[in-house]
């Protein structure tokens, strides 16, 4: 009999102290999965580190801080990573990075999460869903 997939929500103001509590929990479920290698609990835990940063960090609302919810969907196949957020609309499938470095000496600090999350998933999409910036992970 195949085994369903488990499905673990939180939703919090975004602001740097809840992105630290966030991937510790998301970092705790996902090594309870014994499907997923270490290597793909890390993926997890920095994919939504990076995403949960740029939002408290970029994510921007007239009336305060935007709110944003995890969804994790675990099962033997790997994991499902939605990542929502109410602040502006910015769709990371279509961001283009502004440079390039050529060398490790004139690299500029930060900038690379987009890039990093795209190279950890198999997959990463995006919607817009009323006030809402969904972005969905596939890992492993």
């Amino acid at each position: 009999m195949e085994r369903l997939a488990t499905s673990y929500k939180k939703e919090v103001v975004a602001s740097m102290g809840e992105v630290t509590r966030v991937v510790a929990w998301v970092e705790k479920i996902a090594q309870q999965n014994s499907a997923l290698s270490p290597a793909a609990v890390n993926a997890v835990v920095v994919c939504v580190q990076e995403l949960l940063s740029n939002v408290a960090l970029h994510a921007h609302r007239p009336d305060g801080a935007p709110r944003v919810r995890v969804d994790l969907e675990m099962s033997a196949c790997g994991i499902v990573v939605r990542v929502e957020d109410n602040g502006e609309a910015f769709d990371p499938t279509n961001h283009i990075p502004e440079f390039v470095d050529r060398d490790l000496a004139s690299a500029h600090v930060g900038g690379r999460g987009v890039r990093i999350v795209r190279h950890m998933s198999r997959s990463m999409s995006y919607a817009r869903s009323g006030d809402w910036n969904c972005i969905r992970l596939e890992i492993v």
